[in-house]
C-alpha cells in the first residue's frame, strides 16, 4: 500500500493538474466559437473536446486517489480523443472532407462491424427459436 507521503505527494499533483486544466481549457473556447463551422461540425469537435476534458478530469481525480489502474485506461481514451480533434483540425482545407469520414463513415464502418459481432453471437447460439 501507499505511504501517507506518497498519498500526499499523489493527492497535491493531482490537484495542481486539476487547477491547470481548468486554466488552460478557456484557451479552446476560439475553436468552440469560430463561426466557421457547420452546427454539426461544431457540435462533433465540441462534444470530442468536453469528452477529453470531462476524462482528464477523471483521471486526475483517480490518480489523487491511488487508483494508477484505472486512471491508466481512462487516460487511453483522453490520447485517443485529443488525436481525434488533433487530426480533424490538422488542415482548414481538408476538414469538412475529415470531418465527414469521422462523424458519419466510421460511424457506418462501426455499425457493420457491430451487425457482425451480432451476428456471430446468434450463429453461436444456435437455433434462435430454442427455448
Amino acid at each position: 500500500m501507499y505511504s501517507d507521503e506518497i498519498y500526499q505527494t499523489s493527492l497535491a499533483r493531482a490537484q495542481a493538474g486539476l487547477q491547470l486544466l481548468r486554466k488552460l481549457l478557456p484557451l479552446m473556447s476560439p475553436v468552440g466559437r469560430y463561426a466557421g463551422w457547420e452546427p454539426e461540425e461544431g457540435r462533433t469537435l465540441g462534444e470530442l473536446l468536453s469528452a477529453a476534458a470531462r476524462s482528464s478530469e477523471s483521471t486526475l481525480l483517480l490518480c489523487a486517489y491511488g487508483q494508477l489502474w484505472d486512471a491508466e485506461v481512462v487516460s487511453r481514451s483522453v490520447f485517443e480523443g485529443t488525436l481525434k480533434f488533433a487530426y480533424l483540425l490538422q488542415s482548414q482545407e481538408t476538414f469538412k472532407q475529415r470531418h465527414q469520414e469521422y462523424a458519419h463513415e466510421l460511424f457506418q464502418i462501426q455499425r457493420v462491424k457491430d451487425h457482425r459481432k451480432a451476428g456471430e453471437l446468434l450463429r453461436a447460439l444456435g437455433d434462435p427459436q430454442d427455448a
